[in-house]
């Protein structure tokens, strides 16, 4: 029954948002296909020199803060409760913060004290609470029916529409940021045929084949095998060997200094893209800016 609900809340409000073609890294944030985002598709160039922190900088304007996740869907948990839906606040088919890393590197983030508690779960899904009328909750939050009428997308309706609002001031703020992703999709797929982002998931992969998982060329394919065992909660990527899998992950992640590795090279082709953009990004930029205030500092 999770499996099927969460499938489907997910599937709607991706579909919403556009910002992929329905492809997720395995218990973590979207890995999206932006094909058809931005007219610019071409290559990226590595700079010749990487700005200082651009990576950083690039994760704070793609990923939602906690806070302002939270403040958005209290409103629009409000909301739904209202239209009838009381569990929603309780799993349902909520979103999830999503791990935005995992749409640079192309896996999810994972912390060995993770690995051995959850394996690649993530520690905060929500508990699930399915609506009698899992349809009726779907349309109330979204303020369509995603699928008999998806052409009737809006995202100023629904309670979604509602929690946006309340945060950003703007409902289609989500677009925005879904634009912005898009924008650099084109450096990150460039910078996963540089030769020393191959190296470092080369080296990963070795010390993975030492754990004794050969075969795995990187740590998404990892969350994938992991994803075939089914702990006695009967959730995939639960259980003793899904953990093993990702203590092993994880472990490899450190001795080879994998994610500074992928960041030192992504960092080369983010500093063309974001020099190339410039002020495309402000309108983001502002939006995560004010979000950020008017959260700390709530209207009366």
């Amino acid at each position: 029954m999770k499996t099927r609900n969460w499938g489907l809340g997910i599937l709607a409000v991706g579909a919403v948002l556009a910002i992929s073609a329905g492809t997720l890294a395995p218990h973590g944030g979207p890995v999206p296909d932006t094909s058809a985002f931005g007219e610019d598709q071409s290559p990226v160039a590595p700079a010749a020199s990487a700005r200082p922190g651009i990576v950083g900088d690039v994760l704070s304007l793609l990923q939602e803060p906690r806070a302002v996740f939270e403040a958005r869907m209290k409103v629009s948990s409000q909301c739904m409760a209202a239209a009838g839906f009381p569990d929603f606040a309780r799993g349902g088919q909520a979103d999830r913060l999503d791990d935005m890393s995992a749409s640079l590197h192309g896996f999810p983030t994972l912390s060995l004290e993770g690995a051995r508690t959850n394996g690649y779960r993530g520690r905060e899904e929500p508990a699930f609470s399915p609506a009698a009328d899992p349809s009726g909750e779907l349309k109330a939050y979204l303020g369509f029916d995603p699928i008999n009428a998806p052409s009737q997308s809006d995202l100023t309706k629904g309670c979604r529409g509602t929690g946006y609002l309340s945060v950003y001031g703007d409902a289609n703020a989500s677009g925005e940021f879904g634009r912005v992703l898009g924008a650099l999709q084109p450096a990150v797929h460039s910078a996963k045929q540089d030769n020393g982002l191959k190296s470092a998931l080369g080296d990963w992969s070795a010390c993975m084949t030492e754990a004794g998982y050969p075969a795995l060329t990187d740590p998404a394919k990892a969350a994938s095998l992991s994803s075939n065992f089914v702990g006695a909660d009967g959730k995939e990527g639960a259980g003793p060997e899904a953990r093993k899998i990702a203590i092993a992950d994880v472990t490899c992640r450190g001795k080879t200094s994998l994610v500074s590795r992928m960041d030192a090279v992504l960092a080369r082709y983010l500093t063309t893209a974001v020099d190339k953009l410039g002020p495309e990004l402000a309108p983001a930029r502002a939006l995560r800016k004010e979000s950020a205030a008017r959260v700390a500092s709530p209207a009366k």
